[in-house]
């Protein structure tokens, strides 16, 4: 989604952790709490709220502490990774959501820590 947004608005999008008025990011690799799109342009200094998601403490998620920004051509500065697994999580469940440099992303599994 916040691909789809930066292509379709030719700005730069950014997804990070939200902080706790889900109005801007609190930077940290642990996304629990929940995330924010944010969108700014050269007309939108300030950026705007796209979209908030609120946290599912049932479930560790963890990210890129500073967040993943999408340019208007829908690439990345950085290539990015996303982890989802449950509290008492063992063997193979952990879940990744992986971003590349273009912007494409793809699943994987991983290994419970």
């Amino acid at each position: 989604m916040a691909r789809a947004e930066a292509v379709m608005s030719r700005s730069r999008v950014l997804v990070c952790r939200r902080n706790v008025g889900g109005t801007a990011c609190d930077h940290g690799t642990d996304w629990s709490r929940g995330w924010v799109i944010l969108r700014a342009d050269a007309s939108h200094p300030t950026a705007a709220v796209v979209r908030m998601w609120g946290g599912n403490q049932s479930m560790a998620v963890t990210g890129p502490h500073a967040g993943l920004s999408f340019q208007p051509n829908g690439m990345t500065a950085t290539a990015a990774s996303f982890s989802i697994s449950a509290p008492e999580c063992s063997g193979p469940r952990v879940r990744k959501l992986v971003v590349s440099l273009v912007g494409t992303t793809r699943r994987d599994k991983g290994e419970c820590r």
